[in-house]
């Protein structure tokens, strides 16, 4: 074992009480050093990072089983505080190590960039399907339900298998448009149930200098979900052309599915 894994042990068995006090004090700190961008995070001294999220227990769950089973980079899990009564909020406190990077701008990439970047998230991708399915259940890590905000806002889910998942995209929408032709040529086909990050937006992606892959970012809404879904979701509801473009470069065997799935949500009534 690593000194540095050792020590997180020894650290994650003292009380939660201590350790929400350290990691507040850090927080307090970290405000002052640093200033504060958004409400859900905040950088830390020591190279470290603190998210507030809303699934706390879930994200914490999904790192360390990704991290132990790929090696996609990613931060490294240094402690969890869920939100209780210690928090007085109901916060949870993630402590994350920091990865050195930004969020890639296409626009400001060569295209032998934007190519090496692709291969390398699909990679990435191909990690993650080559974790054994469970079952056929679709659902995020641990079996929960899941948001997707491209075909409404509430969360729905788990499911029982791929005809139930289907059935419910289907439920989403007015009765001609379940019939259109690209839709059920798409929900028709057998897809493998596979590992997913489920939300791999540029927001969720560091780069170098170089627009080379050093991170991937914000695991909470993993989990199992049909082979094409990654591709689906990673296009987003505001991404930029050549982030589409780069991604048809890599998963262009699902453009069906992603003409389906367009057709579903401009139709969404059920929400």
């Amino acid at each position: 074992m690593a000194p540095g894994s050792l020590i997180i042990r020894l650290w994650c068995h003292l009380p939660q009480r201590v350790r929400l006090v350290f990691w507040r004090m850090m927080c307090w700190i970290g405000r002052r050093l640093y200033g504060t961008k958004d409400l859900r995070s905040q950088k830390l001294p020591l190279g470290l990072w603190c998210k507030f999220p809303s699934e706390g227990a879930r994200e914490t769950a999904t790192m360390r089983f990704v991290s132990s089973r790929t090696s996609i980079p990613m931060p490294t899990v240094v402690d969890f505080v869920p939100g209780n009564e210690l928090t007085g909020s109901g916060e949870d406190y993630l402590i994350l190590t920091t990865i050195s990077g930004t969020h890639p701008r296409l626009s400001e990439c060569t295209q032998s960039q934007r190519d090496s970047l692709g291969k390398q998230i699909r990679a990435c991708v191909d990690q993650l399907r080559a974790i054994p399915a469970p079952g056929p259940e679709i659902c995020t890590f641990g079996g929960g339900s899941y948001n997707n905000l491209r075909l409404g806002w509430n969360p729905a889910g788990p499911f029982a298998d791929l005809d139930a998942f289907n059935a419910h995209l289907l439920s989403l929408v007015p009765p001609r448009i379940r019939g259109n032709p690209t839709v059920t040529t798409a929900l028709a086909k057998r897809h493998r149930i596979v590992f997913s990050h489920n939300d791999l937006l540029p927001r969720n992606i560091l780069v170098d200098s170089q627009c080379q892959l050093v991170g991937i970012l914000d695991w909470e809404m993993a989990g199992w979900f049909p082979e094409y879904w990654e591709y689906t979701a990673a296009l987003g509801l505001s991404v930029s052309q050549p982030w589409i473009e780069m991604l048809k470069g890599v998963f262009g065997e699902y453009e069906l599915e992603r003409q389906a799935e367009s057709i579903l949500s401009m139709n969404v009534t059920h929400i």
